[in-house]
């Protein structure tokens, strides 16, 4: 349905499900001359819109005495000028013939939905703030072809009074007082809000979109990355604790969503610590479920607040089963891995280039430790396109129905509760199984109090192995447990102690009945700190920790940290001693044995002037055992120089290496004990995982020089070294040269040039990759109607692999524009691939564009393509395909 609303204040058109409002102009913006390469599958991006389509507060004031609002100003102000749209989108009518390979058709072409009829993409985003007075709504919609959970996302939000209401795609929690009946998960559905006076109500209801996980793995002596084993990470779900401290998001450690994996700032991770990580992993086949709850408080004043809990979680079904196709441009160097969105199910992988299916084991592999990752043999130029279909893994969020049922009580010490306070919790938890149903009651104390600059602390929890909760995101588990600590504050020093002792329940699943296994943890810890307006810091801290299973650990660290400014030097030191007695991997045996690490450390950053700086870290680990004698480093400097106005200088060296004995096999200080698939802590089916060894080396130089107002050169130099488990190992070395030189008149010439040597190591067929690839074009936008570009690009291969290329290509486009509305342009590209999947490709495309306002344009086109294989034994890659197009576009930008 469209509708148009044309007043004086603007124009409104409505298409499906979003809206696009734009203010009335006199004249329409000329359409910039744009030029399609490539293989010409969409046509040229319309004008940018010089401002955002929707723009508030610009509306006339009224003057003089106050006039009665017409009903259009008053949906001017309320409605329109508080909705804002966003991204770019594309919906098309394709009709092709198709002969060959038509799966190597659908993955080349129109972004993976090659061989559809429609096709809807693009990203844009809906939103608006305080509609109607008491709407907040965003609806964030994507492309057909992509079909993850977190893609398409909805939310609508009502504030009013002592009332908040939302709906769609939700953080949703309840009061939270009870740290046994605690909720915080990522949800689509319902939640609501009431607070008025002292009483305060919320509850939800909603489908779960994603797993929640907590799990435990050691250090391997490097900074990272540490692979969390999910899929896509909901990256304001991580939460992470290292040897039980809490750590701080981009100030200690940073997420990479897309990988899954966590990287530490500025230290290295020694194999006697424990990482806990908690977080969300979005699933694609992963079995729905239903979560409702409520919880209500109500504040009685000086004698305390109580609130009851109550939540359930329910399966719905066991999954889907259906394929993903993901696509990528190559990404040149063999060492850098393909990552997929989820892990797929072993075997049901299909992975093409340019449409021809590749072989795992000659044409690539698979990461053996992380399955959602694969590296390629050869290198893959960035104008290949690769794409994987394949099944996701089916994400099981619990093992049967749960309900929780809680009450706490809360009394304030002091007149307003200044002086602390004393909590007492408890939750009965069942689990409704039919095949081992069980329940347990969890009972704590809690208490803080603080006078002057004195804190005290203290914790009594007792959770039964028995005990279950809904999955949520948490460091809890199943142990009767007590902690007590102390802080005093004096002056610049900070002061603090604190013990805690645990006997922790770990469940093993794998026997029928179901047993639990004890673990006793205690850990005690003492700190000093001191710290100057300045920023100078220092802090002395001692942490004593103890583990008994089925063998006792000992370990006893001693860190020193520092800050500090030196006039233009941001510094950073620290030393860590570490002494220890546990079980140890000798010779694939395990014995009991001391062990030491020594650890040093200092990084910052040095800025004479606005011209150079210069970050650097260095942290070195010595390490003892009974296996012998290790060490680990950690270096990274880089550093930017600018000479003068027309130089640009730029370095950066790393090595990270985890040393010898970087893991010290079953030694566990027990920071990780109790987390895993046991029901309460929402733990995967993986309680730890062992990161192994990894070494890695990095060299990189770049320069730019402007020669002239219209003249750029560059040059780069890329070396790098990968091994260990999770690593490519590969050792690459690279260089190129690039130029554009500015003619006058919109018209620019340009090109580059680069060369790559890789070396796979360990490799008892002696692969090796060298290539060359060249890009040089010419373009130019005279005055008048006509504007073109010409191309060239190319790959030469050689060295030892058997899987050699060499590729040719050469673009035109050829653009007329017959009206300030109108243009219509051909594009042509014709390609060679020798040697290895030799090809031959060509495509001829007639485009015809009428831009019917502003950002929103219809573009009609005739396509004709053709890949043939030069190898007459390949069976998939090869297809002809001619038809026509037709495409709505809108293009909207912030």
């Amino acid at each position: 349905m469209v509708a148009v609303l044309v007043k004086r204040w603007g124009i409104c058109l409505v298409w499906g499900t979003f809206s696009l409002t734009a203010k009335a102009q006199l004249a329409f913006p000329p359409l910039p001359p744009q030029v399609v390469g490539g293989t010409g599958l969409v046509g040229p991006a319309v004008g940018k819109p010089s401002h955002s389509p929707l723009v508030a507060n610009d509306s006339p004031k009224p003057s003089g005495p106050v006039a009665r609002q017409s009903f259009g100003s008053w949906v001017t102000t309320n409605v329109v000028h508080r909705i804002d749209v966003t991204g770019n989108r594309s919906i098309g009518f394709h009709a092709h013939q198709v002969s060959g390979d038509k799966d190597a058709f659908r993955s080349l072409n129109y972004y993976g939905n090659g061989g559809s009829t429609f096709s809807n993409t693009g990203n844009m985003t809906l939103s608006g703030k305080k509609v109607l007075g008491v709407l907040d709504f965003q609806y964030q919609f994507t492309d057909d072809r992509i079909q993850s959970p977190d893609t398409n996302r909805m939310t609508l939000n009502y504030d009013r009074g002592p009332i908040k209401v939302g709906y769609g795609d939700v953080r949703a929690s309840l009061l939270n007082t009870n740290p046994f009946a605690s909720f915080n998960r990522s949800l689509f559905g319902l939640t609501s809000q009431f607070k008025s006076g002292r009483t305060q109500m919320s509850v939800i209801r909603s489908e779960v979109k994603a797993a929640a996980k907590t799990i435990s793995l050691n250090g391997n002596n490097t900074a990272g990355p540490y692979y969390l084993q999910a899929g896509r990470l909901i990256a304001d779900s991580v939460e992470v604790r290292l040897d039980g401290q809490v750590m701080r998001l981009m100030q200690d450690y940073v997420v990479d969503s897309d990988q899954g994996s966590i990287t530490f700032v500025s230290r290295i991770i020694l194999p006697t610590s424990s990482i806990v990580a908690s977080f969300e992993a979005s699933g694609f086949n992963q079995s729905s479920g239903i979560i409702q709850g409520a919880g209500v408080s109500y504040d009685f004043g000086k004698i305390g607040r109580a609130a009851f809990t109550q939540i359930e979680q329910r399966g719905n079904g066991s999954g889907t089963n259906k394929s993903l196709l993901e696509t990528f441009q190559g990404y040149g160097d063999p060492s850098i891995p393909y990552t997929l969105q989820y892990s797929p199910i072993l075997g049901t992988v299909i992975v093409r280039v340019n449409g021809t299916v590749q072989v795992e084991g000659p044409d690539y592999r698979f990461d053996a430790q992380i399955p959602s990752r694969f590296f390629f043999l050869r290198y893959v130029p960035n104008t290949d396109t690769v794409s994987a279909t394949y099944r996701p893994s089916v994400v099981q969020t619990l093992n049967g129905d749960r309900r929780v049922v809680g009450f706490d009580y809360r009394v304030p010490l002091g007149l307003r509760g200044e002086s602390g306070y004393v909590q007492y919790s408890m939750a009965r938890g069942e689990l409704m199984s039919k095949d081992s149903p069980r329940s347990g009651t969890s009972r704590g104390i809690t208490a803080s109090y603080q006078t002057g600059g004195l804190r005290l602390t203290s914790d009594f929890r007792d959770i039964p192995a028995t005990y279950v909760s809904v999955q949520s995101q948490g460091f809890s588990r199943n142990e009767r447990a007590a902690t007590i600590g102390a802080e005093l504050t004096r002056g610049k020093f900070v002061y603090g102690a604190s013990n805690s002792n645990s006997l922790v329940s770990s469940e093993n699943s794998a026997s029928n009945p179901v047993t639990y296994s004890n673990s006793r943890v205690t850990s005690t810890r003492g700190y000093v700190n001191y710290s100057e307006p300045s920023g100078t810091s220092w802090t002395l801290e001692n942490i004593k920790s103890y583990t008994r299973n089925l063998y006792e650990n000992r370990l006893n660290t001693t860190s020193l940290t520092g800050h500090r400014m030196f006039g233009k030097f941001d510094a950073t030191v620290g030393l860590d001693v570490q002494n220890g007695f546990g079980r140890q991997s000798v010779d694939n045996q395990s014995r009991n044995g001391t062990l030491a690490l020594r650890t040093y450390r200092i990084g910052g950053r040095y800025t004479p002037s606005d011209r150079f700086a210069l970050d650097t870290r260095l942290s070195l680990s010595q390490i003892s055992s009974l296996a012998g004698s290790g060490t680990g480093t950690d270096i990274s400097m880089t550093g930017t120089y600018r000479p003068g106005p027309a130089w640009t200088l730029g370095a950066g060296y790393s090595v990270s290496d985890s040393g010898q004995l970087a893991t010290l096999g079953s030694f566990n200080t027990g920071s990780g004990v109790g987390y895993g698939g046991n029901g309460f802590s929402s733990g995967s089916t993986l309680d730890s995982y062992t990161a192994g060894a990894a070494s890695m080396r990095l060299l990189q130089l770049s320069a730019g020089f402007r020669a002239s107002e219209r003249i750029n050169l560059t040059s780069r130099y890329y070396q790098t070294r990968n091994e260990g488990d999770l690593n490519s190992n590969t050792q690459t070395r690279s260089y190129g040269f690039g130029a554009d030189w500015d003619l006058g008149r919109q018209t620019l010439v340009g090109g580059s040039i680069d060369r790559s040597l890789t070396d796979y190591l360990g490799s008892s067929l002696g692969y090796s990759s060298e290539t060359t690839t060249y890009d040089v074009f010419f373009q130019a936008s005279p005055k008048g109607p006509w504007s073109y570009r010409v191309g060239v690009t190319g790959l030469i291969s050689s060295g030892g692999s058997a899987n050699r290329q060499n590729t040719f290509n050469a673009d035109t486009s050829l653009i007329y524009r017959i009206s300030p509305r109108q243009r219509t342009w051909v594009s042509y590209n014709s390609g060679r691939t020798t040697g290895y999947y030799g090809q031959d490709t060509g495509f001829l495309g007639l485009f015809y564009d009428y831009q019917i306002y502003h950002a929103i344009s219809l573009v009609g086109s005739f396509k004709s393509r053709r890949v043939l294989n030069l190898d007459p034994s390949l069976q998939t890659g090869s297809y002809r395909s001619t038809g026509f197009d037709v495409e709505l576009s809108f293009g909207l930008s912030p």
